[in-house]
């Protein structure tokens, strides 16, 4: 262990395996004493080799009775393996630690009860709720509904049986009602000295399946606008689109000509009493309002009042025109750079999307 034989051992003073401070020749000593005093001792101590590397050892000393006289026996162990296992864990969960509170993924520790174990801030933000509400529940505390019985044994028997799918995509409705789309990866983790624990991570995916009902809503805009043989059928496309992606309590769809400078109504809808009806386009083939022109020339505007019942001045009114809209958004149609139309969507909700 040492590198010497045993005659160069009895040979050697004690002080040449001592490592400095604190493992000193005092402190040696102390220990020796101790051992006498007050019964077995057992401590980790650092060593020199006779290479001059230093290496960790474990001492157990106790006092005993050898032919008459009184002894103190030491077994000593080579633990630098282990010393050097425990520096690496204490390195890994570090680094684990910073990954954990740092992830822009929630992640979620759960027992084989199904009991939430920890959670990071990622995780409390994707379900609306502190860490204090989260841990020691069980995992449907951030789901609407106390969940069932059936559930959770389901969770139980495939943590027991190791059957967890590795990823998949979710549509999870929350505690206060509102929904996530969320991925969702699990594995089987022994954080510690403890027993086996499911992490899962929570991806929230939601702008991503967004961005996909957006690519697949303008595919069939554009195949749907090539095959439009007026422009009530183009304009009907377009708000029908523009409710699919956004939402609207009214709309209007007109064409814009640049060189009769006049605007034509194609089509107007308004919700009146939640039932939507078409009203009747005002000023057709009339010069474009200010702020249609502003559209025109800028590009798109969104506006949100805050006073809702406000009426914007210069605004062109339809169906219900005793009920002013919260938030208005206007954007312009074109084909190429050119402008060819403008479409008007809105609220009657006070920070509602239109």
């Amino acid at each position: 262990m040492f590198g010497y034989s045993r005659e160069e051992l009895l040979a050697l003073a004690g002080e040449v395996f001592r490592a400095g401070e604190p493992f000193s020749h005092q402190e040696a000593v102390r220990r020796i004493r101790q051992a006498f005093a007050e019964g077995p001792q057992v401590f980790e101590w650092h060593c020199w080799k006779k290479n001059g590397k230093l290496f960790w050892t474990e001492v157990a000393l106790r006092g005993t009775s050898i032919g008459g006289k009184e002894r103190v026996l030491a077994v000593v162990r080579d633990v630098s393996e282990r010393k050097q296992a425990d520096e690496a864990l204490r390195i890994s969960e570090g680094r684990f630690r910073s990954v954990w509170e740092h992830s822009i993924d929630g992640m979620r520790l759960t027992d084989r009860a199904g009991r939430i174990l920890a959670v990071n801030e990622a995780f409390c933000r994707l379900v609306r709720l502190p860490r204090e509400k989260l841990i020691g529940q069980l995992f449907p505390v951030a789901y609407e509904g106390p969940g069932t019985h059936e559930e959770i044994e389901a969770y139980q028997r495939r943590f027991e049986t190791g059957t967890f799918e590795p990823r998949l995509t979710a549509h999870l409705r929350l505690w206060n009602s509102e929904e996530q789309d969320v991925e969702i990866s699990s594995s089987f983790v022994e954080p510690g000295l403890q027993s086996k624990a499911l992490l899962s991570l929570f991806r929230d995916i939601g702008e991503r399946k967004r961005a996909e009902v957006r690519v697949a809503a303008f595919s069939h805009i554009g195949q749907q606008l090539s095959a439009a043989t007026s422009a009530r059928q183009a304009g009907e496309i377009i708000v029908a689109a523009a409710d699919q992606l956004l939402g609207w309590d009214a709309c209007s769809f007109a064409l814009y000509s640049a060189a009769e400078n006049a605007i034509h109504r194609v089509l107007s809808w308004d919700t009146v009493d939640g039932q939507r009806i078409e009203s009747i386009p005002p000023h057709d083939h009339a010069p474009p309002s200010p702020f249609t022109r502003r559209v025109i020339e800028e590009g798109g505007q969104l506006i949100l009042k805050e006073d809702p019942n406000e009426m914007l001045p210069g605004s062109v009114t339809f169906g219900n025109t005793t009920r002013p809209s919260a938030s208005i958004l206007f954007v312009p149609a074109r084909a190429g750079a050119e402008v060819v139309g403008v479409l008007s969507i809105q609220s009657y909700t006070p920070n509602g999307r239109p």
